[in-house]
């Protein structure tokens, strides 16, 4: 799939804070296994400053956000 840039007005005064919020759909309520594995997934990805979204969307000249939900 081709990527397409997508700008998001950030209604607020104070431009320099941001959020970011990750969401897809998962799997079925009862599969805890899988849901376990993906919020595992999703704190490496996310959680500390050297982790690989943190890296691209905050730790950067020109941050995207200051945080990441």
């Amino acid at each position: 799939p081709s990527v397409v840039p997508l700008v998001a007005k950030f209604p607020a005064d104070d431009e320099s804070l941001g959020s970011v919020g990750l969401a897809w759909p998962g799997p079925a309520s009862g599969d805890f296994k899988t849901i376990q594995a993906l919020h595992v997934l999703l704190k490496a990805l996310r959680d500390t400053a050297a982790s690989p979204l943190a890296q691209r969307l905050i730790e950067r000249a020109d941050p995207i956000a200051t945080e990441i939900d």
